[in-house]
């Protein structure tokens, strides 16, 4: 994992602070993800993982460049967390895939938005990274809106990807965004027909 400093930001009335997570926060973030998945579909549907195997995992994670987890703290309680991860093979270590979970309590606050900007900063700094990608679920038109509005573009949908827990099915959103240039900042040539 890339080193960056911690930073605080103002939400509100309180500060919040952004770091990396380190394994002694295993059972709290634990606690937080059992947390986020009750809010979101009513129960607790994923198996949970013991505190030793995350506290393993944020081990891992550390020595891992292409790999970054941050958490928003307030008082010592994880109130959002973002987890990205890149391949490590040469033709894909070019992107990597983010995650994002805020605290029912504290969405609307600023906090999911300083998160994704810490990655991306991160990210541009990274020698490899050049994408950021990320789903989100259609009927998560917050999230959705926060993504486009820091600049992520959609680059397709999923049909029915995600079963609810109301066994309906819900679409997913591909979104991605250019830290770097890209495919589409390369100049044409028409000879050979390639970009």
């Amino acid at each position: 994992m890339a080193v960056i400093d911690p930073l605080v930001i103002s939400s509100g009335d309180v500060e919040i602070l952004i770091r990396p997570a380190r394994p002694e926060d295993a059972a709290a973030l634990n606690e937080f993800n059992r947390s986020v998945r009750e809010h979101r579909d009513g129960r607790s549907a994923d198996p949970e993982t013991s505190n030793a195997t995350m506290a393993a995992a944020l081990g891992d994670i550390t020595s891992d460049p292409q790999r970054l987890r941050l958490l928003a703290m307030h008082a010592n309680t994880i109130v959002g967390a973002i987890d990205f991860v890149s391949p490590s093979k040469l033709r894909t270590r070019h992107r990597g895939r983010l995650g994002l979970a805020v605290a029912a309590a504290w969405r609307g606050r600023g906090i999911g938005t300083s998160l994704i900007r810490a990655v991306i900063g991160w990210a541009g700094s990274h020698p490899y990274l050049r994408k950021i990608r990320l789903s989100v679920p259609a009927e998560n038109t917050l999230a959705f809106g926060l993504y486009r509005r820091l600049g992520f573009i959609v680059e397709g949908t999923r049909r029915g990807e995600i079963l609810c827990p109301d066994g309906n099915y819900d679409d997913e959103i591909q979104m991605c965004l250019w830290v770097k240039p890209g495919p589409d900042a390369v100049e044409s040539d028409p000879a050979s027909g390639k970009k």
